[in-house]
């Protein structure tokens, strides 16, 4: 006898079992009850013969897949790199690599009275448009009207297993018996998966045929509100075993590998996810990729409520599984031990080094939140990057207007690729014009101030303090800071700095476009030494007033540039200054601003800098957000690409700090998100001598360096092609 499992079964094979397709002679159809009966007959037996045959060859693949389980030096060096991958080199496939076979996957919903939630559920999982999705729900009797909810899709889903069952377990046990995919999840029937997610696992799991264990750190819904998780890092089986816990939705694993663990624990009720996840991590090791593909949504009544009882039930589990080890079999897993210390090491250094975790803004583990009165949660419809058009795989928090309060709920999502956020959910052109001469118009403004006792999220949130570089800064007299970092408008002394050397030598005077220009206020400057002054504005207030200075104004926003300025006209220099971030389509809008453009001329963009330093600082409460007025936060990176885009070049670009932004930005970190501090109000003695030393400490440390509050970045038209 063998000890190999795959040559020796602990079974003998079953005869084979023929399903022929068709007949070559169709038997004609049964014609009275008899006939039909004895079809019904063979068909029940046939099925329950291909589920003794399938059952039959997932054991035998489950006991090759066991081997002897014990841990080698070279596991625990795969672990360490599967780390190091997911630290730099990331885990999803590259847009361009060549297409490869993706796996069925499977996932189950178990669901039992879920009226008010399980449609948007069922939405969230076949708006994947994922082509090798099967979809299976398990009711386990619902009585509140679920059951005809779930019959509205019967036609687009695979499986409804409608029968009593014993628990949550149970239920998803029913339907992973049922599953014919290659890689298996569980969703409950009030969380959603986030679009594109399960392209993503398709694609990793392609990618990487030996993986056997994926997961991502999932979003939390609270209410309207939507939030990172704490984080996980790193998790192994001892990690599990001390209480680290994995949220069910963002798990995702091989058939095989489910198999070879013995499934789910059908008899446990409420820590029946750990302990698979334990039996997992016992034997392989866990690979979490970053982003998010889910949102949990936290409610009452959720098992996780009782957590007396839910810990009582995992010490049980762990009792059960909790090995205990000889010396020898210590020793022997004592390398895979290292591997996976030493993979978490390197995350917890890399996160402190480089921007691998940045942005990154999970609530304190004692903050609330506010109830959502008349705050609708916004829809899952991740804002898409305006460079590539791809879906974001992380989202950094959700906000209302914390600038002048409207409201509605914004999600701001993060472009890895792309080095960009964005707001959402899109809002059409319209809306957003009539927000801003709403208040963008001047009136009445004040800051508002969250209800006595009430909370507001990432209030007095303090991220890195950048602590040695502002001591240096307190060190300078107040009469210093104010000289170094003055309150005044610098926007014209900035442009002329970034296009020195840079504009066309003409012997007429230089024409000068401003994209935005309110008032004309920053073409005064110009006008004052010797240009030619143009503009476009959407607001007709403010296009009469920059007539009235003697500026050629025409009515209209950036997007509207080529329809309403006479084709003929073309200019030396186009600015933009804080415009971009207001388009809906930034790149639309850049292509149109280079059609009017001379063939050597000056595009001049200012914007918020999403490598702030002040965003490490103030995090979620940082003025330069903004939503839902700034559609978009861009870097130096983005920029540079949303330029090559638009057939420009990248000259030059350059990062300020202003003392104003840092005002804004600390007072709403007083306030939180259910705070608003619009801008044109004048700075509080309190808080003025924090906002220079802030803007100092950037101005002497960060701005030349990148890392300023905002950017400006030079562009010209690319002739190289």
């Amino acid at each position: 006898m063998t000890d190999d499992p795959v040559s020796a079964p602990s079974e003998a094979e079953p005869e084979q079992l023929e399903l022929l397709v068709g007949p070559l002679d169709p038997a004609p159809l049964p014609s009275n009850p008899d006939e039909i009966a004895a079809l019904v007959r063979r068909t029940v037996a046939l099925e329950a013969r291909l589920a003794t045959v399938t059952a039959h060859f997932r054991r035998r693949d489950a006991a090759a897949e066991r081997g002897d389980g014990r841990a080698t030096l070279r596991d625990g060096l795969k672990a360490a790199a599967r780390g190091l991958d997911g630290l730099w080199c990331g885990a999803p496939v590259p847009d361009s690599a060549p297409p490869l076979p993706l796996p069925r996957i499977s996932i189950v919903t178990p669901v039992l009275n879920a009226r008010e939630t399980i449609a948007e559920t069922i939405e969230s999982v076949l708006g994947q448009g994922y082509p090798g999705l099967e979809y299976i729900l398990v009711d386990g009797g619902s009585t509140d009207g679920t059951r005809e909810i779930i019959q509205r899709y019967a036609d687009r889903l695979d499986l409804v297993i409608a029968e009593p069952d014993e628990g949550l377990y149970d239920a998803v046990a029913k339907g992973f018996i049922r599953a014919t995919g290659e890689v298996l999840a569980w969703l409950n029937a009030d969380d959603l998966y986030l679009p594109g997610g399960l392209d993503r696992v398709g694609r990793h799991f392609a990618a990487f045929p030996d993986e056997r264990v994926i997961y991502f750190e999932n979003l939390l819904s609270i209410g309207a509100w939507r939030f990172a998780n704490q984080p996980l890092g790193l998790v192994d089986f001892r990690r599990l075993l001390d209480g680290h816990f994995l949220f069910q939705d963002g798990v995702f694993f091989r058939r095989i590998a489910y198999d070879a663990v013995g499934g789910i624990d059908r008899s446990l009720k409420l820590a029946g996810d750990w302990a698979l996840w334990l039996a997992l991590a016992r034997r392989y090791p866990l690979r979490r990729l970053d982003g998010h593909v889910s949102s949990f949504r936290v409610r009452a009544g959720q098992l996780s409520e009782d957590m007396a009882a839910y810990e009582a039930e995992c010490a049980l589990v762990a009792a059960r599984l909790k090995p205990t080890l000889s010396r020898a079999e210590w020793l022997a897993d004592l390398p895979g031990r290292i591997g996976l210390a030493l993979a978490e090491r390197l995350e917890t250094a890399s996160g402190r080094l480089g921007a691998h975790r940045r942005f990154y803004f999970p609530l304190a583990l004692d903050e609330d939140v506010p109830a959502p009165r008349g705050i609708a949660p916004p829809a899952a419809a991740p804002a898409r990057c305006p460079i590539t058009d791809t879906l974001p795989r992380q989202l950094l928090f959700a906000s209302p207007d914390t600038r002048f309060g409207e409201p509605a709920m914004n999600d701001v999502w993060y472009h890895a690729d792309s080095h960009v956020a964005a707001i959402g959910p899109e809002m059409d052109r319209p809306t957003l014009r009539r927000l801003h001469e709403a208040h963008y118009g001047g009136g009445l403004r004040e800051i508002k101030v969250p209800a006595e006792g009430s909370p507001s999220p990432f209030r007095h949130y303090r991220g890195k303090s950048h602590g040695l570089a502002r001591a240096i800064a307190r060190l300078f007299p107040a009469p210093l800071r104010r000289a170094l970092v003055p309150w005044t408008d610098d926007t014209h002394a900035e442009i002329k700095r970034m296009a020195r050397g840079l504009l066309p030598r003409r012997s007429e005077a230089l024409r000068v476009l401003d994209l935005a220009c309110f008032e004309g206020d920053l073409l005064d400057g110009f006008q004052a030494e010797g240009f030619r002054t143009f503009g476009c504005d959407p607001s007709e207030r403010a296009v009469e007033a920059a007539r009235a200075k003697g500026h050629q104004i025409w009515l209209g926003g950036i997007e509207d540039a080529l329809r309403v300025i006479p084709a003929e006209e073309r200019f030396d220099l186009v600015v933009m200054v804080h415009t971009l971030e207001h388009a809906t389509e930034p790149l639309a809008a850049l292509q149109r601003a280079a059609r009017l453009l001379e063939p050597d001329g000056l595009i001049l963009i200012s914007t918020p800098n999403l490598d702030s330093a002040q965003i490490d600082l103030y995090g979620p409460t940082w003025a330069h957000w903004h939503p839902p007025f700034h559609r978009f936060v861009f870097s130096a990176k983005s920029l540079a690409a949303l330029a090559a885009a638009s057939g420009l070049r990248c000259l030059r670009t350059r990062s300020w700090s202003h003392p104003y932004w840092s005002w804004l930005s600390l007072k709403l970190n007083e306030l939180g998100l259910m705070g608003a501090v619009p801008h044109g109000l004048a700075p509080d003695p309190e808080t003025r001598n924090a906002a220079e030393v802030t803007a100092l400490a950037a101005r002497l440390f960060q701005d030349w360096r990148g890392r300023g509050d905002y950017l400006y970045a030079a562009l010209k038209p690319d002739l190289r092609s």
